[in-house]
């Protein structure tokens, strides 16, 4: 179950009750806190291949996007090869995810990949759906060929769950 905590709802301890059409009730407690950054995996599964977008801008100009994964069905899905292009080009990783605009700023937002540290150009609102986060990482050269790598975000100290790419 996914739903949108409403901005400005005060940290700590939250009891939430789910009622069914039943009438049966669950309660349930949570913590709320000004992060807790969480990344989208291609089969919403919260582990493996992440959701996300790459772009790499090549210096003539043009840019070449791929997204990081295919699925056949639900939940069967793949990592796509991302090409981090020439070593003038600039590759910028974009993932999705939630619990990241809290954040005090992008100073305390920290990813590595492949465990090579990678720029973070931008983190917060996606823009586009209700509670979505986006994070903008710039893929370092030296990762061309890498093969499956892990990536592994904190936002203000806080980890998310690790996620995986493909690298070419």
């Amino acid at each position: 179950m996914n739903f949108q905590i409403r901005a400005g709802t005060a940290q700590g301890n939250a009891s939430i009750v789910i009622t069914g059409s039943d009438g049966t009730a669950s309660y349930g407690g949570v913590p709320i806190g000004s992060v807790s950054p969480g990344l989208f995996t291609a089969d919403a599964s919260g582990n493996g291949i992440a959701a996300g977008v790459a772009r790499v801008f090549h210096t003539d100009g043009t840019v070449t996007t791929t997204v990081t994964f295919t699925c056949a069905q639900p939940g069967d899905c793949t990592a796509t090869p991302i090409v981090v292009g020439g070593s003038a080009d600039r590759a910028v990783l974009e993932l999705y995810g939630t619990g990241i605009r809290g954040k005090q700023s992008l100073d305390v937002v920290h990813c590595t990949v492949g465990g090579i540290n990678a720029p973070v150009l931008y983190a917060g609102p996606q823009g586009q759906y209700a509670g979505e986060d986006q994070v903008n990482i710039s893929l370092p050269f030296a990762l061309a060929g890498a093969g499956p790598v892990s990536i592994n975000l904190t936002v203000d100290g806080y980890p998310a769950n690790a996620v995986t790419l493909l690298v070419r």
